[in-house]
């Protein structure tokens, strides 16, 4: 960064001039490598004569076609065409974004995938703040942008992937003092971390891994399964083990949540001691670390092995190469050929293209060297390889006879690596930072010296290499902050194929500030047009499309505007993520006073902390001083003016003061903020009357344009009350705030322009308070009032008056006969809870498609896959006897539906193996000699061998062959000549009411009964623990609403919903899996209906105990299914059950609902059958009602 504030420092200097450079000496010269040009001398035109207003060019060289010439190694076969890194594709796709590529490989399991400092899954955006570490953002509504949680770092965030829930977080620049008690002296110094952090809980990130990297991270790649982080060093770091060099660490990510290292290579190099960032290139099997300098004018690039999938490395070839090499661009490996580009560094000779055959990882071999054509030595700025071209940027320093910049791009085909050709040259105003190919286009983003030093966006036509051209350059922004270094801008500026757009994230300065711009140009094959600008706090580091809508994202702010028209785009929301401390105070032993700005609306406030909260993040009271009518100096102020003119902050246990300088008035002010004694209190833990004062304070601090207040006034002292209301006049005379209160004291009431008399939620008369009084004939409003409600009641006092004009009278809530409503109950009351509830699902559609298609998918889960058919056994026979007999043995088998024959078994070696690799669960084996002896009439024995690593399935499989076989013998018996007399009677077993033996039968009405306890049941819970965490539980605390209407109110529209679901798994049991209603309907639908009222009511009594939505569902899920899955009569009959586990199905409504679910539908039976069922889950409505009821608490302790 303090290089590029130089040069442009250097360029505000420069003498604005046409582009001008003398042409060769001689009329014709073939250079070294046989590059040639023929000369014909000439000016250089300002103007472009195709295209007026585009820089010109410098035509005096004509090119001719070059010589061939060869390298040591003249036996290299041209390679042809050589794909890019990058897969560029002539501009087809959007390939800005490097992130994730095969890098030149086809297998996807070493595909490359570089870190960032953002990443998008759905609709979370994780980032990185240089101020807050990890942050986790909700973009499901970005018109309402907000963090999810947050991981605070003491490190300089560098970049980070994230897999499977785990963000692997890169943090450089972790300055430490390190102090050497056997020398007795301490130095700072510098290393790195990796992080593995969990991130699936956004509200609750922990770390679950720890590396530390010694230096400063320079790149990395996630290959596979193991990350691979290349740090450099300078001999001032933590954990170094030499002095300068390169360290590369491989972690294994194959378990993102139990990372583990794997190796660490530390390489010295003790020349490379400037620079601790090393430039790095990566391919899937080799990394590429340059940067590391011999001297001026050679450096060398060191070549380490990653091809071992499990994340081993070795130290490959070191390579030397004319020039240093700065950043990542300035290396490339494409088929087998490692192509590089340096540049001495004092500019003592020209940039040098330099190729190496890869052998091996161990064995690189020159293949060319090919040292640039050019007047002078220039500084080499940009490098990017295209396939089998590469393109050059270099920056011609100005000369006395010409003061003016003029920067060259130059072309070199590497198509044949062993031959290195320069082809085209270009000169145009300013440097390039950046080259994004697109095909025979280049899209470039640089800066302009001649205007200014604004950046630039051009775009350049090289169809032809020999004479590339500028079709378009678009100056934008000022004096520019970068949001990359050169090896990383390709993360931030993106080119947008699909869009026709790129975006460029920038920083531009201001006198006090840097402020963030995202530039937002549309193109073409042809032109480059600039359509808009959006300004954020703080250098802008990315842009990002999430739908239509652009996001743009600095370590201070988020910002979200809707592009659907480009030209014009709306803002959406903004999301501040630091603001500036000027001045902290501890106030008492437990807060701080922080005096800070807002970043964007430069107003200043001032914040209280408690003391815990080190990142000042959740302030305890904000003040704003505008607002409060406290003018303080302007931001710069603080910044850079003398003490004297700036601002001081002090205070005591009770106060805060504030003395500052008036922007107005210009004299020195003192504003005082009383905090009382109670400034180390929690609000809850405040009395009544300080409360209110406190929820006065918050209600009128920020200035709004309406304020609703309820009694603002109640438990606070007389004086207190006055000084209130003359801020409340003020307001609504002063500055035009709209103000609607509810009281009871009607010297308050009196003060309101308008006022309206209520009366047992009635309203009686509207208007004002004079009038309301005129018209009762009383001299006070309090008066007037009293009247109207002795009207509203009809009390015996009542004396006729006339009709107010101003209001008029309302009815009151009477009965027919006169007589008032009792209040321990009321439908209306409760019908209104039900109808807001009712209002609140259909709001949420995630919680009504959770109610209704949740227990779809999990009928669907648990009937396809559950199943205790035990069908198709595979099974081979070992007949060693091979007679009439067994053959016909084997044919029972082979005709049942049980079972599945394989090939024959043919030793029992074969068997063995074959039971033990699961080809076969069954095995028949029939000895030699068996048909002789059931001729004979022996009993000859038969073999039947199982698997039996699955129990159940052994056991029904050998139960299944024992029945065959059992059948195979009685036939053979009575084919007998003379068969022996059987018994009296015989056996044969049938099933009553699923004949066929499907399971299916037994498990969607056992899923009926475990789908309607659970998901009521936890949706009533979360719906009324979510009034608790959102406060509006008020509401029914503070009116005349009695427990059993909240609990009615609130219950009723799940029951409906419910029922509602029970419908469809009805309908989804009857067309899906063909499970029919055998029985009584009715009796089926009014089991249902009782089963989700109990269950709902069992949600109900359980959210009366917790106090949050997590501890409800956690609770509900519990507590439930504890005695649904095992006590019910789901998966055992109750009547098998003994002791305590047959009281636990009996004393839940769960084993009442199976009955009557399994009974109508499997069973045939109806309510003559299942009344005492219908009953016990009446009985359950009940009970489980009234134990909320009482377990509900009317006024919060």
């Amino acid at each position: 960064m303090k290089q590029l504030s130089l040069i442009f420092a250097f360029s505000l200097v420069l003498t604005l001039g046409a582009c001008h450079e003398e042409p060769p000496s001689s009329d014709h010269t073939v250079h070294p490598r046989g590059i040639g040009f023929s000369v014909t001398p000439m000016e250089c035109a300002l103007e472009n004569p195709l295209f007026p207003g585009l820089p010109g060019t410098c035509p005096y060289w004509e090119k001719y076609p070059p010589e061939r010439h060869h390298s040591n190694n003249g036996n290299w076969n041209d390679v042809g065409n050589i794909n890019n890194l990058n897969n560029i594709n002539n501009g087809t796709n959007n390939i800005n974004n490097l992130n994730n590529t095969n890098n030149g490989t086809s297998d996807p399991a070493r595909a490359l995938e570089e870190a960032d400092l953002i990443r998008v899954d759905g609709d979370l955006l994780y980032a990185l703040s240089a101020h807050r570490g990890l942050l986790v953002f909700d973009l499901s509504d970005t018109s309402d942008l907000r963090i999810l949680g947050s991981f605070p770092v003491n490190g300089t965030p560098f970049e980070m992937n994230v897999r499977d829930g785990v963000a692997l977080v890169q943090f450089s620049q972790f300055w430490e003092y390190r102090y050497d008690e056997s020398t007795g002296a301490g130095a700072f110094q510098l290393w790195s971390q990796l992080l593995a952090l969990d991130v699936s809980d956004p509200a609750a990130i922990r770390q679950v891994g720890r590396f530390s990297v010694p230096g400063e991270i320079s790149d990395s790649r996630l290959v596979g399964d193991i990350l691979y982080i290349v740090s450099g060093q300078t001999g001032s770091c933590a954990g170094c083990m030499l002095g300068s060099g390169v360290s590369v660490l491989s972690v294994d990510v194959s378990d993102p949540s139990a990372p583990e290292a794997v190796q660490r290579l530390d390489v010295a190099f003790p020349d490379a001691t400037s620079l601790a960032r090393r430039a790095v290139h990566f391919s899937a099997s080799r990394i590429f670390v340059g940067g590391l300098p011999l001297d001026a004018d050679r450096s060398r690039i060191q070549v380490i092995d990653i091809s071992d999938p499990l994340g081993t490395m070795t130290l490959g070839d070191l390579v030397e190469v004319e020039g240093q090499i700065n950043n990542r661009w300035q290396m490339d490996e494409a088929d087998g050929v490692l192509r590089v580009v340096g540049q001495s560094i004092d500019w003592q000779f020209a940039p040098v293209v330099s190729t190496f055959e890869i052998r091996s990882s161990e064995d690189l071999r020159s293949l060319d060297v090919l040292r640039l054509d050019m007047q002078q030595p220039e500084q080499l700025r940009t490098v990017r390889f295209d396939g089998p071209t590469a393109y050059l940027i270099t920056l011609l320093p100005p000369r006395p006879e010409e003061p003016e910049i003029c920067d060259p791009l130059f072309i070199v085909d590497v198509s044949d690596p062993a031959n290195l050709v320069q082809q085209g040259y270009y000169e145009m105003p300013g440097w390039v930072y950046f080259i994004e190919p697109r095909g025979d286009r280049l899209i470039t983003l640089g800066f302009d010296n001649d205007i200014g030093g604004t950046l630039t966006v051009s775009q350049f036509d090289v169809a032809d290499p020999w004479n590339p051209r500028e079709l378009v350059r678009v100056p934008f922004g000022g004096a520019t902050v970068l949001s990359e270094d050169q090896s990383r801008i390709h993360k931030a500026m993106q080119v947008l194929d699909d869009r026709g757009l790129i975006l460029v994230p920038y920083g531009a300065r201001t006198s006090t500030v840097v402020q963030g711009v995202v530039q937002l140009f549309t193109f073409t094959h042809d032109t480059v047009t600039p359509v808009s600008e959006l300004s954020l706090a703080g250098p802008a580091r990315r842009a990002f499309f999430h739908d239509d809508d652009l996001i743009a994202f600095s370590s201070e702010q988020v910002a979200a505007w809707n592009l659907t028209d480009v030209a014009a785009p709306q803002s959406l929301d903004r999301l501040d993520l630091v603001a500036p401390v000027y001045i902290i105070e501890a106030v008492g032993d437990h807060h701080v006073a922080v005096l800070t700005e807002n970043a964007w609306t430069m107003k200043a406030s001032l914040a209280i902390h408690e003391r815990a909260d080190t990142q000042f993040q959740n302030p305890v009271a904000v003040i704003d001083l505008e607002s409060a009518g406290v003018f303080v100096s302007a931001p710069e102020q603080y910044l850079w003016s003398l003490p004297s003119a700036g601002s001081y902050l002090f205070a005591d246990d009770t106060t805060v003061h504030l003395l500052y300088r008036d922007l107005g008035y210009g004299g020195t002010m003192l504003a005082s903020f009383d905090l009382e004694e109670v400034a180390d209190a929690s609000p809850d833990g405040l009395p009544l009357g300080i409360r209110q004062r406190l929820q006065l304070a918050v209600a009128v601090i920020h200035d709004p344009e309406i304020l609703i207040l309820d009694e603002p006034t109640s438990g606070v002292d007389p004086i207190a009350r006055d000084q209130f209301w003359q801020y409340l006049i003020d307001l609504s005379r002063n500055r035009g705030v709209t103000i609607f209160i509810s009281t009871h004291f009607m010297n308050e009431a009196e003060r309101c322009d308008r006022i309206s008399l209520m009366h047992a939620g009635r309203v009686l008369a509207v208007g004002e308070p004079h009038e309301l009084s005129k018209a009762r004939g009383e001299t006070t409003l309090e008066a007037a009032f009293v009247d109207y409600l002795r009207e509203a009641a009809d009390l015996p006092e009542f004396r006729s008056s006339p009709v107010p004009q101003a209001g008029g009278l309302a009815p009151a809530d009477t009965a027919p006969d006169g007589a008032p409503h009792r209040r321990f109950f009321s439908m209306r009351r409760l019908w209104a809870y039900t109808r807001r509830e009712t209002t609140e699902i259909l709001r949420d559609p995630v919680r009504l498609a959770f109610a209704l298609i949740g227990p779809l998918i999990l009928l669907v889960t648990l009937g396809y896959g559950i199943s205790f058919d035990v069908e198709n056994i595979p099974y081979a026979a070992f007949d060693q006897d091979r007679s009439l007999e067994s053959r016909t043995l084997l044919q029972e088998l082979e005709g049942s539906r049980y079972f599945e024959e394989k090939t024959e078994i043919r030793s029992t070696a074969e068997r063995y193996h074959r039971l033990q690799s699961g080809d076969i669960t069954l095995a028949i084996e029939i000895p030699e000699g068996y048909g002789r002896d059931l001729l004979a009439g022996r009993s000859p024995e038969i073999s039947l061998i199982v698997a039996g690593s699955n129990p159940f399935r052994a056991e029904t499989a050998l139960g299944y062959g024992e029945a065959i076989i059992a059948r195979y013998a009685g036939e053979q018996r009575r084919r007998q000549p003379a068969p022996v007399a059987d018994a009296a009677f015989s056996v044969e077993t049938r099933f009553l009411f699923n004949q066929a033996f499907k399971s299916v039968f037994a498990i969607v009405p056992g899923a009926y009964m475990l789908l309607m306890m659970l998901i009521p049941a936890i949706m009533t819970a979360v719906g009324v623990v979510r009034e608790k965490e959102m406060g509006s539980i008020a509401n029914f605390r503070a009116t005349p609403v009695t427990r059993l209407e909240f609990l009615l109110g609130k219950q009723l529209p799940y029951v409906a919903l419910a029922f509602v679901s029970f419908l469809m798994l009805l309908l989804m049991g009857l067309f899906l899996f063909r499970v029919p209603v055998q029985g009584s309907l009715p009796a089926l639908l009014a089991g249902a209906a009782l089963y989700v009222f109990a269950s709902t009511a069992f949600g109900l009594l359980i959210s009366s105990f917790v106090k949050s939505q997590i501890a409800a569902l956690f609770a509900t899920a519990i507590v439930a299914m504890t005695p649904t899955v095992n006590f019910s009569g789901m998966l055992t009959p109750v009547s098998t059950l003994e002791g305590a586990s047959r009281h636990m199905g009996k004393f839940f409504p769960s084993s009442w609902f199976q009955q009557i679910s399994s009974g109508t539908v499997t069973k045939g039976l109806g309510f003559a059958d299942l009344w005492n069922a219908h009953v016990a889950l009446a009985l359950f409505c009940i009970v489980f009602l009234m134990a909320a009821r009482f377990a509900l608490r009317k006024q919060e302790k």
